[in-house]
């Protein structure tokens, strides 16, 4: 019987050993790896994790068993872990991401809005009657003649006469030759251009007609006719004839119409320039 309780007693005593052994390998194989946790948590000087660092002071110890780790002195005074001045005072961590913002977008200005500009569409220059044609850049006014000329004829004032393009105001014999067969004396018969006949004294032929004639004296002689002056030739038609001839020549008329090509808006760089131009307006 005193055997047998000598046995239970080594056994239970053994067991007592192993799991006091125990607890102590369990102290030794954690505290490196607190010990690795809590460098990593002093040298993280990015993520600016410090609790991690003052949280892992019980384990930080030199193999000290305290679970509790309030009282332990190697613990609360280890200055690597709360002094560590990687993790608790690293500018790169704190102060990162405010010089990091707000800098790039400030300076990245890019090339900003576009600059004002003349925008719209022309209006075509037909648009436009003679007198608004010329304020459309681009556009100019063009016209045709037409119409019936005066007859050179119907001037009877030098000055009229003039200004009808292919009249000129001249002289000219006029009237009807008085006849042959009207003189009976050989001297007035021949002044005529008649022939006198002395077999039996008559006048024969016929008188030079007064158109005829080359000059003012030859026309005064001749009975019947007279010099004058007078709107002679033939007035040009009024279609071959500019806008500027057509407008003084008598019986013709412009027919003057707006044409060409208005300049497009994107080609004013002013805006009064742009708001001239009818159809353009100036963004801004």
């Amino acid at each position: 019987m005193l055997q047998k309780t000598t046995n239970i007693t080594a056994v239970l005593a053994v067991a007592l050993a192993m799991t006091m052994g125990g607890f102590g390998c369990a102290d030794a194989t954690l505290a490196p790896d607190e010990d690795d946790d809590d460098s990593a948590g002093d040298s993280d000087s990015d993520s600016d994790s410090d609790s991690d660092a003052d949280s892992d002071s019980d384990s930080d110890s030199d193999g000290d068993a305290d679970s509790d780790g309030d009282s332990d002195s190697d613990s609360d005074s280890d200055t690597d872990s709360d002094t560590d001045s990687d993790a608790d005072t690293d500018s790169d961590s704190d102060t990162g991401p405010d010089t990091d913002t707000g800098s790039e977008p400030d300076s990245d200005t890019g090339t900003g809005p576009p600059s004002d500009y003349c925008d719209g569409t022309p209006t075509s220059c037909s648009s436009f009657d003679v007198a608004t044609c010329v304020e459309q850049a681009g556009c100019s006014t063009s016209g045709s003649c037409s119409g019936t000329s005066a007859d050179c004829e119907t001037f009877d004032v030098e000055s009229a006469c003039l200004l009808q393009i292919g009249c000129d105001w001249e002289g000219d014999c006029t009237g009807t030759a008085t006849p042959c067969s009207d003189y009976a004396e050989e001297t007035s018969c021949e002044d005529q251009g008649c022939a006198w006949l002395s077999s039996t004294e008559t006048c024969i032929g016929s008188p030079w007609p007064c158109y005829a004639t080359y000059d003012e004296t030859e026309c005064n002689a001749t009975e019947g006719c007279s010099w004058e002056m007078i709107c002679d030739g033939y007035a040009s038609s009024c279609t071959f004839l500019s806008d500027d001839e057509c407008l003084d020549q008598e019986g013709c008329d412009v027919n003057e119409t707006c044409g060409g090509y208005p300049t497009a808006c994107s080609s004013f760089g002013t805006t009064d320039a742009c708001e001239t131009q009818s159809g353009c307006y100036w963004v801004y």
